[in-house]
């Protein structure tokens, strides 16, 4: 009983001993080396929606978790006290302004829904909205740690629509906890510049635009009493006119009868007069 009673605590000794610096990491000493962009008007949205975060039992300034021996989990924030957010906002504005690159941000909180999102996305004077979605972005561990990695790269026209996307799923293996000093700051780095520095999103940003001439451009159907509906119209047959809803032309087919529309205003100029 007694060698028991000096292993159990022994234990407890170590484990504490082993989380006495639990607390706060320095996140913000880190540079970010972003590759020059060619685009322009480009907005960005760092979005947390890390689960922990989203529903209020961890702060917006988390970052991870070491564990003791006994399963007691330590939470630690950012160093400065500011969120995650605005700490990779900082250095991404600085490593693209390095670049000559201006970007602008949008503001979503972990609190805001997809619709939120895109609500101000389309009122952003944005051409384009670069989105990382943040689903899990957090180091875990008892004597070795890893970071866990679940970040979405979305990018987003003026009109809210999707025209990318890539999702990054990683474990990170960071090594004994006593080196999460240097091993956090660091990998985290290379876990960003990953992400921006990506050819193929590289490719994606640095496409036209499609001019406001054109990309204002829709088709309206005009009802009988007197609705406005603006769509992309797909094929008119006998007895329906099948349509897209313009701010959403990656959605599903819709259909209207034909006989209670009135008029269809085509993209062209174009009308069509259908019932008097």
């Amino acid at each position: 009983m007694k060698l028991i009673t000096q292993a159990l605590f022994t234990l407890f000794i170590f484990s504490n001993a082993f989380n006495s610096n639990a607390g706060r990491l320095a996140i913000e000493q880190i540079t970010l080396e972003l590759n020059k962009l060619n685009c322009k008007n480009l907005g960005i949205v760092i979005w947390d929606q890390r689960e922990m975060v989203a529903d209020k039992s961890q702060p917006e300034t988390f970052l991870g978790y070491t564990r003791s021996m006994t399963g007691i989990a330590y939470g630690h924030l950012t160093k400065s006290q500011k969120t995650l957010v605005e700490i990779l906002e900082n250095k991404i504005g600085n490593a693209f302004n390095a670049n000559n690159n201006k970007v602008g941000f949008i503001d979503v909180s972990p609190y805001e829904s997809k619709g939120d999102l895109t609500y101000k996305i389309k009122n952003s004077s944005f051409d384009k909205v670069l989105v990382l979605k943040l689903n899990n972005l957090i180091f875990d561990g008892v004597m070795k740690i890893e970071y866990v990695v679940d970040i979405q790269t979305i990018i987003y026209s003026k009109n809210g629509e999707e025209i990318y996307g890539n999702t990054v799923l990683q474990k990170i293996p960071l090594g004994i906890v006593d080196k999460r000093k240097k091993t956090v700051p660091a990998t985290l780095k290379t876990i960003i510049q990953d992400i921006f520095n990506n050819a193929s999103l590289h490719t994606e940003l640095e496409k036209e635009v499609e001019s406001d001439e054109n990309s204002n451009k829709v088709d309206v159907i005009i009802t009988k009493s007197g609705d406005e509906l603006e769509v992309e119209v797909i094929e008119i047959t006998e007895n329906t006119i099948k349509y897209k809803s313009a701010d959403h032309l990656q959605g599903p087919l819709r259909s209207i009868s034909i006989e209670s529309v009135f008029m269809i205003k085509y993209s062209n100029g174009k009308k069509e007069v259908l019932n008097q």
